[in-house]
């Protein structure tokens, strides 16, 4: 039914209007079912074609998109819907229809030049304002300072750049009215100038707000900025069988020492080739070109290991050095 039809049968007969997501009609419609995701979304949504709510705390943004877009709906592990992105086999109920609670739906802006966006755009967006949505819930006075420590040194361990970092900080502070958003920069700021192993991150995060939501916006950055964590690869990461043993004494302890250990680390699973000055990695079935650059992350995990190891046995001078030498790929490969 066109909808111009559709308007005559909801005039004249009451009939609500209900419009078929995806690729039957070109639209997919992200949907905001918390008082935070309505709040997110006013900041981080652009190029919608139309906008329309019932309430404060609910809110429809409709998108041109020519691709197929899988439904996605983020939930709050205390229970609840988030946000959801509703794509492919979905309907949604739109002005100027009532729904069933009583409340007549209006289109508050309507873009009739609006152009088409990707699907991978609309799950990054869902994904981002999924993240500033549960973390504004538990964005409380009297954590927030740790918080944003903790967040920012999960996003330096994910190898989310900085400037990302700050944006999600800054969208959750706006959304949970924090007056303090410079000192969270800030906060942002002195994480990023350290070393990964100096800062708190996922256990810091998971000690402030629990294990289940801090694993939710883990995946769900992971899913905003399109990166991977090494786990993916075919190369081992678990780095706790390695003691500082491994040397007779501290001055054996250099930037070719830790190359040769990676090097046994990683064996056979990832490869250099001298003719492209490129790391290739087996996926356990064909040799990859390392286009996102896990060798190197591995290696700085792999030196910040040991540095871990240095500060628990109380050797300052030891941790100083191996702060000096955050990639050690590089050694041996020219």
């Amino acid at each position: 039914m066109l909808y111009e039809d559709a308007l005559q049968a909801n005039q004249y007969r009451g009939i609500n209007v209900g419009l078929l997501l995806g690729s039957k009609s070109g639209i997919v419609d992200i949907d905001c079912d918390s008082p935070e995701a309505v709040k997110a979304m006013r900041l981080l949504a652009d190029e919608y074609a139309a906008t329309f709510s019932r309430s404060s705390n609910s809110s429809h943004y409709l998108y041109r998109c020519v691709e197929n877009v899988k439904t996605v709906q983020l939930t709050d592990p205390d229970g609840g819907v988030l946000i959801e992105l509703r794509g492919d086999g979905a309907q949604t109920m739109i002005p100027p229809s009532v729904h069933p609670e009583g409340d007549k739906l209006y289109f508050s802006k309507i873009d009739a030049e609006a152009g088409t966006v990707t699907a991978d755009k609309l799950n990054r967006l869902v994904h981002m304002a999924g993240v500033v949505s549960l973390l504004a819930r538990v964005w409380n006075k009297g954590n927030r300072h740790n918080l944003s420590l903790a967040l920012a040194g999960l996003c330096q361990s994910l190898g989310i750049q900085e400037v990302d970092a700050q944006d999600v900080i800054q969208t959750v502070c706006n959304v949970a009215s924090d007056e303090e958003a410079e000192s969270r920069s800030n906060s942002v700021q002195t994480t990023f100038s350290r070393p990964e192993h100096q800062n708190a991150g996922h256990s810091a995060l998971v000690d402030l707000i629990g294990e289940k939501r801090t694993a939710k916006i883990k995946e769900w950055l992971l899913k905003t900025f399109g990166v991977e964590e090494c786990s993916v690869v075919a190369v081992n990461t678990d780095f706790s069988v390695m003691g500082t043993s491994l040397w007779q004494r501290e001055e054996e302890i250099t930037e070719v020492s830790l190359a040769e250990t990676f090097a046994q680390h990683i064996n056979d699973r990832a490869l250099y080739c001298v003719d492209t000055k490129s790391w290739y990695l087996w996926n356990g079935v064909r040799w990859e070109g390392d286009k996102r650059q896990h060798i190197s992350l591995l290696s700085r995990r792999l030196v910040q290991h040991f540095a871990k190891l240095a500060l628990k046995d109380g050797n300052v001078h030891l941790v100083k050095r191996l702060s000096s030498l955050s990639d050690v790929s590089a050694y041996g490969t020219n």
